[in-house]
């Protein structure tokens, strides 16, 4: 029966990484989603191949172990890529994926030192320290997504899937900490996180992929069936994006770095509701997605022009209120950074 399981959680695995794979787009937060599965993939594979080739003594059955001190980590950096639209540096998911290369290189450590010495006292510390890594590593890290969920709903309305599946995932990293005081062996925390990981991977599938078929939302456009039953006309919400349009670029109202919707739509004299139905419906952008092209245009035009400013003046100068937020934005618009961007100009 758990052979099966196995079996089975890993065909899933493959399949759920192909569909994101189909729809998936550059820099996507899903790229995080589908890492997290082909680690998954990778781990039950293991577990099948050393099951019937390799005996059950082996320290090699230990080599899956690590690889669950991502999970935590890539959900995270999924959670805040999906609902801030920000696109993470390369050192900063390092940074976040830094206790699996440490899991990684503390296996080999202690792999060669058993093989060396057949020392039971290498088996028993490597699982001792992996499990309480990943134990508080992971608790911490869905906790904080949890809370984010119920915190702030609206806000992270765009991950509220994840409520379910987190909660299960949860459940094995609670009931380990019977482990930290004594009461339970290594090997409870590792069957129950591994077979219930696999049931999360499950849920993901039917709901997200197979039962939503949700193609636009991976790749975080907007539905305009949203809006089917809104009284506002197709010919009325091109009159507002045209009026809107002549005011952005006669007033420039984008170089203000606390513009909000409200602001725009009082210039309008027109419900706020409306001006966000129009913008979604006839450009398929959100109002942030909307200005911030507007920013990224003017951010072009001065280095066309020969600003010589650094990043964070030019990130001011054009609107945006971050350098964070200013780098995310012009590299998802152009594919390059403003310092890449600049250079091409040279």
């Amino acid at each position: 029966m758990i052979q099966f399981i196995i079996s089975a959680t890993f065909s899933q695995s493959a399949i759920a990484c192909y569909l994101l794979w189909k729809k998936l787009r550059k820099n996507a937060p899903e790229q995080y989603l589908m890492l997290w599965l082909i680690i998954t993939c990778i781990s039950f594979l293991i577990k099948i191949i050393l099951t019937h080739f390799v005996s059950k003594d082996s320290f090699l059955h230990l080599f899956s172990v690590p690889l669950s001190l991502a999970n935590g980590a890539l959900l995270y950096l999924y959670v805040m890529e999906k609902s801030h639209n920000l696109i993470f540096e390369l050192k900063e998911q390092l940074t976040h994926l830094s206790l699996l290369f440490f899991g990684l290189l503390f296996y080999a450590f202690c792999s060669i030192s058993y093989h060396l010495t057949g020392e039971e006292y290498f088996v028993n510390t490597y699982q001792i320290s992996i499990a309480i890594t990943t134990i508080v590593s992971n608790t911490i890290y869905l906790g904080y997504i949890l809370y984010l969920n119920y915190s702030d709903p609206k806000k992270y309305e765009a991950i509220s899937w994840l409520k379910f599946p987190i909660i299960i995932l949860l459940i094995p990293f609670l009931l380990s900490f019977n482990f930290l005081l004594g009461i339970e062996k290594v090997n409870f925390f590792i069957r129950v996180h591994g077979y219930c990981s696999g049931f999360v991977f499950v849920i993901l599938i039917v709901q997200k992929y197979l039962l939503q078929s949700d193609s636009q939302e991976i790749i975080n456009e907007i539905k305009p069936s949203k809006y089917k039953n809104s009284g506002l006309k197709t010919e009325q919400a091109r009159n507002y994006v045209n009026q809107l349009e002549e005011l952005m670029k006669k007033e420039k109202l984008y170089l203000n770095q606390e513009l909000s919707l409200n602001d725009l739509a009082e210039k309008l004299d027109q419900p706020k509701h409306h001006l966000s139905e129009a913008l979604n419906t006839v450009l398929e952008k959100n109002f942030y997605q909307y200005t911030n092209a507007y920013r990224v245009e003017e951010a072009q035009k001065q280095l066309k022009n020969g600003f010589n400013e650094n990043i964070l003046q030019l990130a001011y100068s054009s609107g945006f209120s971050s350098k964070t937020t200013f780098n995310t934005h012009f590299k998802k618009i152009t594919g390059m950074t403003p310092v890449q961007y600049k250079k091409s100009l040279a």
